[in-house]
C-alpha cells in the first residue's frame, strides 16, 4: 500500500509484525481450518497450542488486515481472505511461500545500522544466507515441495506464454533452469509435435518427472540433471531455448545457451528485467532491497543490457513484449 496519512506511517512502522502474523497463519494453516467451520478463539488457541491471550491478539491482527471476520464468538475467513488466498493457491503452496519469506525476513533486522555497511546484512548478523538452490540440492523433500509450489503458482505464466510464443516448426525445446517443466508442459499441450528437455539440479528433476507423469506427458519431456547449470555442459541440437524466470542474462551464459541451438534456432528469455514498459511494484522494490542488503552492488539487468548481451552472444533480437499480467518481460532472439 502507498502511505497517505500520518496513521498510515505509524501503521507501516508496525507492519513487520502484521506481516509475521499473516505468515504464521499461512504456515499453520489457520485459514483452511476456518474455511468450512468457524471457531471460537478458545478452540483456535487449543487446537493450535497457542496461549489464549496471545491468540486473541493474533486473531485481532488478522481481522484488522481484513482476512478474518468475527460474528459473535466465532471467527471465519472473510470474503477477501477466500479470494486472495484460499481460491488462489493451495494450503501447501501458501505455507511454503510464507516459510520462504520468514527465512529471508532476518535481513531486515537492524536495517538502520546495516544499510550503511558494505558487508552483507547476513554476515553482519553472523547468519548464513538462505540459499534456496543449495537447500534443494541437499534436501530432496525441500526440492519436491518447492518445485510443486512453483508449478502451481506459475500456471498463469505458463498458459500466457503458450498463447504468446509461436513454436510452429519447432521440434526440440530445451528449458534451462525449467524446474517442474511448467512452461514446457504448457507448450507441449499446445504443440503436439514438440518434445522438451528440462535442465535443472537432480532433486528438482526428480520432482519434475513426477509432475510430468501426472500430466500424462512423461513420454514427450526429458529431465536432464546437472550439478551446476553455469558450469556443466548443456545438451545441444535444439530448435529453441527457453530461459524463464532465471537470472541467466549475462553475456557468458547467453553465449552458452546459444551453443545449444541449431542454426536459425530461437532463444526466449522471460524475466524480471527492468524496462519502462513495466511499472515497478512495491513487491519488486522490496525484493530488490533484500537483494541489495545481501550484495550492496546487487542490481537487476535492464532491457538494454540484456539486448546488448544477446547481440554479443551472436544472436539477433527479434522482439520484446511486456507480460503485464505477470510483471515480466519476454525477449525473443534468433541464432
Amino acid at each position: 500500500m502507498k502511505v497517505a496519512t500520518y496513521t498510515d506511517v505509524r501503521d507501516q512502522l508496525r507492519a513487520y509484525l502484521s506481516s509475521a502474523a499473516l505468515g504464521a497463519a499461512l504456515e499453520l494453516g489457520l485459514f483452511w481450518k476456518l474455511a468450512d467451520q468457524p471457531q471460537s478463539e478458545n478452540a483456535i488457541a487449543h487446537n493450535l497450542g497457542i496461549p489464549l491471550i496471545r491468540c486473541r491478539y493474533w486473531l485481532g491482527t488478522l481481522s484488522q488486515l481484513g482476512l478474518l471476520e468475527k460474528q459473535g464468538d466465532l471467527y471465519s475467513v472473510s470474503a477477501v481472505g477466500r479470494t486472495t488466498m484460499i481460491d488462489a493457491h493451495s494450503q501447501e503452496t501458501w505455507a511454503l511461500l510464507a516459510r520462504g519469506e520468514r527465512e529471508y525476513f532476518m535481513v531486515a533486522n537492524d536495517l538502520a545500522t546495516h544499510i550503511q555497511k558494505s558487508d552483507s546484512a547476513w554476515t553482519l548478523q553472523g547468519l548464513a544466507y538462505p540459499d534456496y538452490v543449495q537447500q534443494m540440492r541437499e534436501n530432496p523433500e525441500r526440492a519436491r515441495g518447492f518445485t510443486r509450489m512453483l508449478y502451481e503458482i506459475h500456471q498463469s505464466l505458463a498458459n500466457e506464454l503458450a498463447a504468446t510464443i509461436d513454436l510452429t516448426g519447432v521440434r526440440r525445446l530445451i528449458d534451462v533452469g525449467g524446474g517442474s517443466g511448467v512452461v514446457s508442459l504448457a507448450l507441449l499441450r499446445r504443440y503436439p509435435d514438440l518434445t522438451a528437455t528440462v535442465v535443472d539440479i537432480p532433486n528438482v528433476c526428480a520432482a519434475g518427472r513426477e509432475i510430468a507423469a501426472e500430466n500424462g506427458l512423461a513420454e514427450r519431456i526429458v529431465y536432464y540433471p546437472v550439478a551446476d547449470i553455469l558450469r556443466d555442459e548443456l545438451p545441444k541440437g535444439f530448435d529453441a531455448v527457453m530461459d524463464c524466470d532465471t537470472w541467466f542474462h549475462d553475456e557468458a551464459i547467453l553465449t552458452k545457451l546459444a551453443m545449444s541451438l541449431n542454426a536459425e534456432g530461437r532463444l526466449f528469455i522471460v524475466g524480471n528485467i527492468i524496462t519502462e514498459e513495466i511499472a515497478p511494484s512495491l513487491g519488486s522494490a522490496v525484493v530488490d532491497l533484500r537483494g541489495a542488503m545481501h550484495k550492496p552492488d546487487y542490481t537487476r539487468f535492464t532491457q538494454e543490457q540484456v539486448l546488448e548481451n544477446l547481440r554479443r552472444a551472436g544472436l539477433t533480437v527479434e522482439r520484446s513484449k511486456a507480460l503485464a499480467k505477470e510483471g515480466l518481460l519476454l525477449i525473443q532472439a534468433r541464432k
